[in-house]
C-alpha cells in the first residue's frame, strides 16, 4: 500500500522491519525487488542480496544474466555448428548419434546446485528422428535454446514444443538434421 501511495521510502523501512523480525523470507527479496524498480544501484544491492541467500534461484540467475552478469558456464560454451563441422565423421553408422553431450554444475556451499547441459544430437535416419525428437530435461529448466540445425543451413526454432511425463517433443526434425537443446536447472540440495 506505501509503495501504491508513493512511500517508496517508508516501504523500505517497513520491509527492513518485516526482515528483523521474521527473517529472510524469499518473498521479502521479491518485494525488495519491486521497490528497487528504477533505482539501478538498489536493484544491483537488492539483487546480490537475494543471490546471497539463494545462490541458486534460476529466476534471479536469469535476471542477473539479463542485467549483464556473466552466466558461470560462460568460459565452456561450445557453438553447435561449428563441433558439428569440426565432427561431422562421427556416429554416421547409427540411427541417431549424440554428438555434444556437455553438463557443467556448479554447488553452492548450501548443497544447491545448478546443472548446466548442452546437447546437439543428429538424426540419420527415420527411426533417429524419433529419438532425437524427444528432449528430457531436468525439471523446470530455464532454456537458453531449443533448435533444429538443417543440413542447408536454416535453423528452425520448433514452433510446436509438446511437454510430456518427463520428456518435451519436437515435430519438425527429419533425417540430417541435428537437434540442439542448451539449458539451465537448478538442483535442490540433498
Amino acid at each position: 500500500l506505501m509503495l501504491e501511495s508513493g512511500d517508496v521510502e517508508g516501504a523500505l523501512k517497513t520491509l527492513g522491519g518485516a526482515r528483523e523480525r521474521w527473517g529472510d523470507l524469499g518473498v521479502f527479496d521479491q518485494l525488495a525487488l519491486i521497490l528497487a524498480a528504477g533505482d539501478e544501484v538498489v536493484l544491483d544491492r537488492a539483487l546480490a542480496g537475494a543471490l546471497e541467500r539463494n545462490p541458486s534461484n534460476i529466476e534471479l540467475l536469469t535476471l542477473s544474466w539479463r542485467r549483464g552478469a556473466v552466466p558461470f558456464y560462460a568460459p565452456f560454451v561450445v557453438e553447435a555448428r561449428d563441433f558439428a563441422a569440426a565432427n561431422r565423421d562421427l556416429g554416421n553408422d547409427g540411427d541417431v548419434v549424440l554428438l555434444l553431450d556437455q553438463a557443467i554444475e556448479r554447488i553452492f556451499a548450501d548443497g544447491s546446485s545448478l546443472y548446466y547441459y548442452h546437447g546437439l544430437t543428429r538424426a540419420n535416419t527415420p527411426a533417429g528422428v524419433r529419438r532425437a525428437s524427444i528432449l528430457q530435461p531436468l525439471p523446470d529448466a530455464y532454456f537458453i535454446k531449443i533448435r533444429i540445425l538443417k543440413p542447408d543451413g536454416s535453423v528452425v526454432v520448433p514452433t510446436e514444443v509438446r511437454e510430456g511425463e518427463g520428456f518435451i517433443s519436437l515435430n519438425q526434425v527429419e533425417p540430417g538434421d541435428l537437434v540442439e537443446e542448451e539449458y539451465v536447472a537448478q538442483v535442490a540440495a540433498t
